[in-house]
């Protein structure tokens, strides 16, 4: 399935006293936009072009993400609720800014998606949740609630809820996933308001057997065997890994993504590469390195060991889900523990200048999304 971006679409406001958007503005709107896209289905994100100096005003933000999954977009994008929203958020910029709406319209043969009221489409809540994410990063006080609860539950060094003070392995790892260098999201205020918290460790090279690109026992154990004296405790820790694969010819040592694993009931060390997966993206070109974002105790300076519980934390699906959602735009085929149904979801996706993008200039509507988004 294909999302393609439309927008932006200014969004007229009444020139009252309260400066709001009316039922006479909507219907505007819905005139500029056209008859067959205001009758598909999508993601839309409602936005704010600043033009002053009061809190925000003068910043062009990201402030709501939405699905018209059941419904149009015309029947959707402006319903009581979401009004609501919106007018509050005109509130916040007391007539300095413009509001505006994007549409990325899901399509089927190149044809409009209709809205499946008994059968939704599951890949539009996944698109959905990957322009909350992206938008989060950028705007903080981005209005979205249900879809953001863990996200202000979790904290994960140098990309959200900590402190702009980063590290060498954080940069590292953010550029691994084509993250600009630019402050963390504060959605939780701070990392001590915070109930699950996450480090990020490395990037650790792998031995592996050159000649054939492959990875053995042998050369995991001499991996542990460094760790354990480069980071103690590491080891015995849970959390999230990542391998990647280092082209160690470009400048830099351009790192790509290639596997996001979890080590919930054991381990790292017991967990780590005991997939056949995981192995075989030695034969990918470059070397092997891995990351490590371990969950941490209460106070952050310990880490958190193993836990036999039933499923997947939801902190740490969380954390998994953050980064395939980065991890996609960089690389189509990252791969993912084999129970991971969003990931599988979400490569059958393709969102024109994000997931799976087509060669080419990309449009006008797509250049201004992903400036908007600090892309």
């Amino acid at each position: 399935m294909r999302y393609k971006v439309h927008g932006p679409y200014e969004i007229g406001v009444d020139s009252g006293q309260e400066s709001r958007i009316n039922r006479g503005e909507i219907q505007d709107l819905w005139e500029q936009v056209g008859g067959e896209l205001q009758e598909a289905c999508g993601v839309y994100l409602f936005g704010m072009r600043g033009s002053g100096t009061y809190k925000n005003a003068g910043k062009n933000l990201p402030w709501y993400v939405g699905k018209a999954e059941k419904q149009t977009f015309k029947q959707e994008c402006f319903n009581g609720r979401n009004r609501d929203t919106f007018n509050e958020i005109l509130a916040t910029y007391k007539k300095k800014g413009k509001p505006f709406l994007y549409l990325l319209a899901r399509q089927e043969d190149d044809e409009y998606s209709k809205p499946a009221a008994n059968k939704p489409h599951r890949d539009v809540g996944l698109v959905e949740e990957l322009f909350i994410q992206l938008s989060l990063s950028i705007n903080n006080d981005l209005k979205n609630i249900s879809a953001t609860k863990m996200a202000r539950r979790t904290s994960i060094r140098g990309l959200l809820n900590t402190n702009k003070r980063t590290s060498e392995d954080v940069d590292h790892f953010k550029s691994m996933f084509g993250i600009r260098d630019r402050e963390p999201a504060q959605v939780a205020g701070d990392i001590r308001n915070t109930k699950f918290k996450y480090g990020v460790f490395g990037p650790y090279d792998v031995p592996y057997k050159k000649a054939s690109k492959a990875i053995e026992k042998k050369h995991v154990q001499e991996m542990w065997d460094f760790l354990r004296e480069k980071k103690k405790g590491l080891d015995e820790a849970c959390g999230v890994y990542v391998i990647g694969m280092r082209n160690d010819g470009a400048q830099g040592g351009n790192t790509t993504p290639w596997y996001i694993g979890t080590a919930e009931k054991i381990s790292f060390e017991e967990r780590c590469f005991e997939l056949p997966g995981e192995k075989g993206i030695a034969k990918k070109r470059g070397s092997p390195v891995i990351y490590f974002l371990p969950k941490l105790g209460k106070d952050a300076s310990e880490f958190a060991k193993p836990r036999q519980t039933m499923a997947t934390p939801g902190d740490m699906d969380y954390v998994v889900r953050v980064l395939i959602e980065y991890g996609i735009q960089k690389n189509a085929g990252i791969l993912l523990e084999p129970a991971a149904l969003h990931l599988k979801a979400l490569q059958s996706v393709s969102v024109d200048g994000f997931v799976k993008s087509k060669k080419g200039k990309p449009s006008k509507a797509v250049s201004e999304l992903k400036s908007l988004l600090r892309l």
